[in-house]
């Protein structure tokens, strides 16, 4: 019942704050209060965050405080003002507004179009043609199951893309800068902010949608600089390819492909991949990233998806090689947000940390049967190798264990570090008894 989700969920939050509160003791009102961060993924990060807790070098656009922090994988830290801060510029130009750091150049028209996405690093721009962030109608009629298919043939019916009705730079300053732009059709409202902060390497998208279409499709369309023959996607514990063409009746049927955090299409030596944090459908078609946002279907529900969503994207330009662990770190950092709060406690602590790019940390949990600790690991991209994973608890037996937590051998800890060989896309479980 809802009374019992209810409940379960309040329990979630309760035993979730006590988790917090033991990690970062909140702040004691007669005391001095600093700000504590607390990172749930395997990878380093230095990230801006909003805090209110202590001075801040900026404020954002709803008053809240932005500070530029670090964190440990799977740990916490307390806040530090770095020596050097990195500053992002945003600023008009005529007719062109332009949001650049020292990684990334973003060059917007009023209209909304992005016509250039300049990388300092690679010194190459990734957008060509008419331009990115292009908002699209497709008329949506599929001939069977309204709210399930989307049929093959919506792709010839497509309005010409949305052009803002304004845009606002909202922010500037040393750590964040962002461009705020209104669309409207005859019956939706849409709100995108545009960011860059002064240490990201990407530009994200946030976006408030008041949706009231009928049988229509909204996609976020990205022309790119890339020829490649086939595109790449992440699934569960994995990646899959996918061709950017249409040459035969079986790649016309995989015209729209499922995929988690992010979509990438590259060529040697340079790529671009698009981020997201709830939205799955994408379809790369030659050197279009598109990623599709809203349906409207009315059958059997007559009011499905209408009213208000709020979900992000994100571009990221990077120097594609031979795999995608860059990729695969910044849609973890994308979708995982740092946990900021107010602390007395001044140390910086990691608690694991996997010295090896390919093979991620997917879960931490208490075993099913005892009370020892469960890590799950994966390898995504299809490597074989060896990793080497630091304990930063007193961990005194690790086991290899299959997916229902059962032995099956014990490995060798030395210095509090295990060496752990892998497999391609092999789902590894180790048992950490304390």
């Amino acid at each position: 019942s809802t009374v019992q989700y209810a409940d379960l969920f309040a329990s979630g939050e309760k035993l979730r704050q006590a988790a917090l509160d033991a990690l970062l003791p909140p702040c004691d009102p007669s005391g001095k209060c600093t700000i504590g961060v607390v990172n749930t993924t395997g990878i380093r990060r230095q990230e801006v965050v909003e805090a209110d807790m202590v001075d801040s070098l900026q404020t954002s656009a709803d008053g809240k405080g932005l500070v530029l922090v670090e964190a440990q994988p799977f740990g916490f830290a307390s806040y530090q003002l770095p020596e050097e801060v990195w500053e992002v510029n945003g600023s008009q130009e005529g007719d062109l507004f332009v949001l650049e750091n020292s990684t990334l150049r973003a060059t917007f028209r009023a209209d909304g179009r992005l016509i250039s996405l300049y990388s300092h690093l690679i010194e190459r721009d990734a957008i060509v043609g008419e331009g990115g962030n292009q908002f699209v109608l497709y008329d949506d009629d599929p001939v069977n199951w309204d709210a399930w298919d989307v049929d093959v043939f919506h792709q010839e019916k497509k309005s010409a893309p949305l052009a803002a009705a304004s845009v606002k730079l909202i922010e500037t300053g040393k750590l964040r800068a962002a461009l705020r732009f209104t669309y409207a059709t005859a019956r939706s409202h849409i709100t995108q902010t545009v960011s860059l902060t002064s240490t990201g390497q990407i530009l994200e998208f946030a976006h408030e949608v008041d949706w009231h279409e009928s049988h229509k499709m909204l996609r976020l369309e990205f022309p790119v600089d890339v020829r490649a023959e086939n595109a790449t996607y992440e699934m569960q514990h994995g990646i899959v390819k996918r061709p950017t063409h249409y040459n035969t009746p079986y790649d016309l049927a995989r015209f729209e492909v499922p995929a988690h955090r992010w979509a990438d299409l590259s060529e040697p030596g340079f790529g671009v991949a698009l981020l997201n944090d709830c939205k799955y459908g994408y379809r790369i078609h030659e050197n279009v990233i598109a990623l599709s946002l809203l349906r409207s279907p009315k059958y059997p529900d007559p009011v499905a998806d209408m009213g208000q969503h709020e979900f992000k994207c994100a571009l990221y330009v990077h120097q594609h090689s031979v795999d995608y662990s860059e990729v695969i770190g910044e849609a973890l950092a994308f979708n995982i947000p740092l946990i900021v709060r107010g602390s007395t406690q001044h140390l910086r602590e990691s608690f694991f940390e996997v010295e090896n790019a390919e093979l991620i940390v997917d879960a931490l949990k208490k075993a099913e049967d005892s009370d020892d600790l469960i890590m799950r690991l994966y390898e995504p991209e299809g490597f074989r190798g060896t990793a080497l994973i630091g304990l930063g608890l007193p961990v005194r037996r690790v086991a290899l264990c299959n997916l229902l937590e059962e032995e099956i051998a014990e490995l060798e800890i030395v210095d509090g570090v295990i060496d752990l060989e892998f497999t391609p896309f092999q789902v590894i479980t180790l048992k950490l008894s304390h």
